[in-house]
Parts: structure tokens; sequence; C-alpha cells
């Protein structure tokens, strides 16, 4: 096949968007191999005398996925080679002609087609339960998947509640929760229909939470506000994984007679794995799960079923509100916060409850020289925590060589007075110096629990990094108050900088992990470097918060200008350009408005 993948042409786009063509290949390559890696492509090329460019054109053009790949970028407005993208349209119209025949009236719109089939390879998923693929399943909303309720369920002679993982479009697997479930029948294990009173409880679908928000991240396959009208028999689409493999959507028809149907028989090719894809018509409109093959007939849950029910929509709902701070105020002319993912998943768990053993986040510097994001942190916490949320408070606690008594300056601060003493046994002249100050700690985060609670709020204790080091009494009182903050219910804390000392014992890299943990720690969160994929998050929110309505080529645009003339590593940037590109997409969004 003729196509553009030649030195020429990939070793600029490699050189200046590398982050882009490793998505590419992420997507194109099945994810449950070993996904095919841009430096090792380099690396592979240096050996036998040949560019990047050159390796990879000759690895793509001999594993048959060189329409693919010009594809996936020609969707994202890098139109690499018209050629291939036509000839990738050709090969899915023919796999669709194979499937449903001809059929009268009935036409997809080319384009559409190739910019759907590579939009689903964001937004579908594969479900694992107890380290086993057991069915698909697509994203929904930032931290949602919809699937089967019977692909989760827990496999028969296993103890304990099952391990649910969803492997995402870039092959990693996140673990997930149950937000939402209605079983299936006792009738449908026997191929037979549910009864009519049955048809509102018992639909087999299921919504997964996850912590991180890969919606936004990939894709989301979005739901119509209302169930699609049924119109008799029509094409369908099924986005799957049949035996747990990548071999893309699957073409057939689907009978859909009227809104009162328990379920609709299709025709699309499916297998074991395919159960909880999603379905959607010849507009790409989701129309149904797919439920399996229930005794010979394939067919799904319609999305009528269950798109009414108060619960599902309210988990969707409580999803899509979920907070993301693009900018501090809420407006293009605010401080606009970029690649500050975990810091609002954390956030977001701890103001839930999700995760009792989370009790707060280090701030922590990839590069310690650097002061990039640690006061900023203090802002987005304010913000965040101001935003529709009652019933939290937070401290902003000064360290450094002019704040010899710590302990003293959180009592001040607090309860506008001196600290207090320590309780009798322990006073200064009692005992030793760490002995007196660990008690004044605990009894102190004593008394802030007491008034917390009988404020009804949550207290938050932000500690500023020392601007020139810690005092060694200082740094003893903040290793007792740590540890006494961290064990009272309602006091929260995050730490700012303070890489250099060892302040907490539990230390989590994930929600997940925290959800998991029996013992209160901290959550990781390491501020630094900054890729494209977190400039467009950014600008996406900025689009949907602004009503701005920005197309997927739009957001690109206005990252690439964003990102244009910084120096990048791997794709990476430096924390110290951040505010450099900040500023640059505020120009941009204004310039895309016609806002001078």
């Amino acid at each position: 096949m003729p196509t553009a993948l030649s030195a020429e042409a990939l070793d600029p786009l490699i050189g200046a968007e590398p982050e882009l063509v490793q998505a590419a290949l992420r997507a194109i390559y099945d994810q449950q191999a070993e996904p095919l890696d841009l430096d090792g492509v380099a690396a592979a090329g240096r050996g036998i005398g040949k560019s990047p460019g050159q390796m990879l054109a000759m690895i793509l053009d001999e594993d048959d996925l060189a329409g693919p790949f010009v594809a996936f970028l020609a969707a994202r407005n890098h139109p690499l080679d018209a050629e291939a993208f036509t000839d990738m349209i050709v090969g899915i119209k023919a796999d669709m002609e194979t499937t449903l025949g001809p059929i009268v009236g009935i036409a997809f719109d080319e384009a559409k087609l190739a910019r759907f089939s590579l939009q689903s390879r964001g937004f579908r998923c594969r479900i694992k339960v107890n380290g086993r693929i057991m069915g698909s399943g697509a994203l929904i909303s930032p931290r949602l998947v919809i699937t089967a309720d019977h692909v989760i369920e827990k496999p028969e002679g296993s103890a304990g509640d099952p391990v649910i993982e969803v492997i995402a479009s870039d092959g990693l697997s996140y673990p997930a929760r149950v937000a939402f479930a209605l079983p299936p029948h006792e009738n449908e294990r026997t191929g037979k229909l549910p009864p009519v009173t049955a048809a509102a409880t018992h639909c087999d679908v299921a919504l997964l939470r996850l912590d991180h928000a890969l919606g936004r991240r990939y894709a989301q396959a979005e739901l119509p506000p209302a169930p699609v009208a049924c119109g008799g028999k029509g094409p369908f689409i099924l986005v799957h994984f049949p035996g747990g493999k990548a071999s893309g959507i699957s073409f057939g028809e689907v009978e859909r007679t009227s809104a009162d149907d328990l379920r609709q028989a299709h025709t699309a090719k499916a297998a074991n794995g395919s159960s909880g894809g999603p379905g959607f018509d010849a507009e790409f409109r989701f129309i149904g799960l797919h439920q399996g093959i229930l005794g010979r007939i394939k067919r799904i849950v319609p999305f009528d079923r269950f798109a009414a029910n108060d619960d599902f929509r309210a988990a969707l709902q409580k999803d899509r509100e979920a907070r993301f701070l693009w900018s501090l105020d809420g407006s293009p002319d605010g401080h606009i916060v970029i690649g500050r993912q975990d810091f609002f998943d954390a956030l977001t768990a701890m103001v839930e409850g999700d995760a009792p053993a989370l009790k707060g986040i280090w701030v922590r510097r990839q590069n310690i020289a650097l002061s990039t994001g640690l006061s900023f942190s203090h802002e987005m916490l304010v913000a965040f925590l101001d935003g529709d949320r009652a019933g939290h408070r937070v401290f902003r606690i000064p360290t450094g060589f002019d704040v010899p008594d710590l302990i003293a300056e959180v009592h001040r601060q607090a309860f506008d007075a001196g600290a207090a003493g320590a309780t009798p046994g322990v006073q200064e002249h009692e005992t030793t110096r760490v002995a007196h100050d660990e008690d004044r700690a605990r009894t102190l985060a004593g008394a802030l629990e007491e008034a917390a609670i009988a404020a009804g709020e949550t207290w938050w204790f932000f500690l500023d990094n020392p601007p020139s080091g810690l005092l060694h009494e200082t740094q003893v009182q903040l290793e007792h108050l740590v540890r006494a903050l961290l064990a009272r219910p309602h006091l929260r804390l995050v730490l700012s900088g303070f890489e250099t000392y060892e302040l907490v014992e539990q230390m989590f890299e994930t929600v997940a992990e925290a959800r998991a943990a029996a013992l209160p720690g901290l959550l990781a969160e390491h501020v630094g470097e900054f890729g494209p994929a977190d400039v467009r998050l950014t600008a996406a929110e900025m689009s949907r918060a602004m009503g701005y309505g920005w197309s997927a080529d739009v957001i690109d645009r206005i990252v690439k200008l964003a990102l244009a003339g910084l120096p990048a590593s791997g794709g990476r940037y430096a924390a110290e350009h951040v505010g450099a590109v900040a500023e640059k997409l505020r120009d941009e969004a204004r310039r895309e408005e016609g806002i001078t």
C-alpha cells in the first residue's frame, strides 16, 4: 500500500510531537501485548543505522498498520497521508458490507465512521474480575465505565468480594468499584426473557467507578439525553473485545420494534468477552449493551430499560459534576491550572469519604531547587473546598526559622491564643523536650478534633515548605504534629515540599492504594514535568465550562500553539514552563473566541 510513512514525513513529527506518536502506537496495537514503544523504536533504529522515522515506517508497514496509524493522526488534525486514511475507510466499509449486505436507504458517513472507529479505541475497556478478563465496557463520563452486571459477578467458588479492574486504552489496569448495578433475571441464565414485571429491576447493567478521570484523558462514549426512538430493523455497531482481543468494531443488524422491548436481537459478530460492550445505531448513537448469546440469539439490553432509572442518572450526573479546577476563579482570566489531576483525585476521595485511610496530600517536587506548584497548591485547595462545598476550614501554617514553636503557631491560628501546656507529668521541667513536645502535639490534636466536631467541619492544615530549612526543634515538633493530626478523623493535612524530611510512615501512590489500607497516611503527588495531555485536559475543561463548544481539532490546535517553541524531552516539558504555557493557552482561547 502506498503511504507517506517515510523518514521525511515521520522524523519531524516524532521530534515535534512524540507524545502524539506514542498515543497513536498505543491505540493501534493490541494492548494485551506489549505496546510498541517509541524509545524502543529509536534504539532499534540506531542499532541498524536508521533514523526513528525510518524504523517506525518499516515496522508499521511490516505489521500492516500504516493505515490505522495515519488515520489516528488524521482524526487529530494531523493528516499525514490522505491516501492511507482513505484506504482505512474503504476497509471499514468492506467489513461492514460483508456483514450487513446491501441495506436499502442506509448509508454511513465514511469520515464519521472512521473517526468513530478511532474514538472507540479511546473509550472502550476490558473488564477484569479476580485477574481474568470477563467482558467489555466503555467510558461514559470522566470516571464511570458502563458494562453488563453479569460481567462483574463473583466467580463461582471464589471467596470474598470480587476484585474488579478496568483495562483502559493505554493497556493499564485501573482498580474499579461498583457505583450502580441492576442484575439480570434468573430466566435469562437459561436463555429466556425476564418477566415484564422485572423490566425495570433486572436490566443487567452496572456502572464502575474509577479513581482517575480516564474519560477526560482519553475519550467518552456520549449517552443520548433520552433513548433513541425505535425504528424496526437497522444497522448495528458493536464496540467490544471478543475473546478479550482488540479486534475492532463489529457490524450487524438490530431489531428495535418498540420502546417496550425487554431485549433486542442483533447479528453483529460476538464471543465470550463481548458482554457489556456498547452498541450504536447508524448515527453512532448509543442504543444498548450487548448481553451475550442467550439461547441461540445475540441480544442487547436496550438503553430504554435503564435510561430513566433515578440511581443511574444520579450516579452519572454526580460524576459529570466532579470538580477539576482548570482555573482558580472559573474564568479564563483566573490562574489557570495545568497537570494537577492527582491532587484533585485525592481531594475528591477525601471530601466524598471514599478512602478513610487517606488523610491528606504530600506535594513533592521532582526538582526541589524549584518552588513551582508549592504556594499555588494552597490556592487550589481553598478554591476546591470553597466550590459548593460547605463544612471545611483551611489553616495555612508557616514553617522556617521565624517559627521556633510550630505547635504554638497552630494553636494560635486555630484558637487565637498561645499553645496550651502539656499534661501533668510531661511538663517541660518534668521530662525531655521531645516527650514534652510530643504530648503538646497530641493534646493540641485532641483539642482541634473537638473544635472541628463542634463546628460540624473538617479542618485542613496546609504546612508551607520551609524557605530556608527547619530548626531541629521545629523539625521534631513537625514530626509529632503530623502523627497526631493524621490520627484524628476530622483533621486533614497537606504538606507542601519538605522532601528531605521523613515525616510520614504510610505513603500512598494512588487513591486505590489508600482505599485498601488500614493505617492512615498521605497521597504523594509528584509535581514537575507536564505534557500535552495535561494541557489538553485544561483546554477541554475550559471549553466545557465556558460553553465554547470547541471541537477536538480546535482543542488540539490551541494546545499545539500554547506549547510551540518550548523545549521538550521525551514529549514532556519542565515545570518552569507551566506559567508561560498557561498564559499562551489563555491568549489562544481569547483569540479563538474573538475576545480582545
